[in-house]
């Protein structure tokens, strides 16, 4: 597992950043994102968060060893869940990809908040931070072929131990026989 992190400070206020946020896609410098398409979008009339699921289509190339081994295009779907909170103005929003989250799984998280510290400045700071987990579905079928493989090697050492003790029997008789001719009477 890897780590990526990143702040940054925008020198506007909260509101400006955080539909800045909304508009990003599609974007001549994020030629990557194809397409955002918003799944579901709610205010919860008691706190007035407003919450949004939405689903990013991108086009990123993967390593040619990785696209030989699963048969992919570069095309990728990402699932982003996120909470805009206008009372104390944040922003938080995490996704995941879902296309190949089973080989690398990247788990992304960004808030956008009012800086409080200096609030005649109008400035908002940004967090970033991602969570890269790569060939966990290896890991798994590593697991199972441990398992099998020291369930194998069990079943073989009692049938070498067997083997062994056949080979024994063997010769206890031999020795057996060879004392019991040596002392034939004459």
């Amino acid at each position: 597992m890897k780590l990526f992190q990143a702040v940054h400070e925008y020198a506007q206020n909260w509101a400006t950043v955080t539909a800045a946020h909304w508009q990003k896609y599609p974007n001549d410098k994020t030629p990557h994102v194809i397409h955002v398409e918003t799944l579901n979008r709610s205010v919860d009339p008691d706190t007035g968060v407003l919450k949004t699921e939405r689903l990013i289509l991108c086009r990123q190339p993967c390593p040619a060893i990785i696209a030989r081994f699963l048969g992919s295009d570069d095309v990728s779907y990402v699932l982003e869940y996120s909470e805009v909170d206008p009372q104390h103005k944040v922003l938080r929003a995490v996704s995941t990809n879902l296309t190949y989250h089973n080989v690398v799984a990247v788990n992304e998280e960004l808030t956008y908040s009012a800086d409080t510290s200096q609030p005649h400045l109008q400035r908002t700071q940004f967090k970033q931070s991602a969570q890269i987990t790569a060939f966990s579905m290896i890991s798994r079928i590593s697991g199972y072929v441990e398992e099998f493989c020291v369930k194998r090697f069990h079943e073989n050492a009692q049938i070498g131990k067997r083997a062994l003790e056949q080979v024994l029997e063997k010769l206890d008789q031999a020795k057996v026989a060879a004392t019991s001719t040596t002392h034939l009477p004459m």
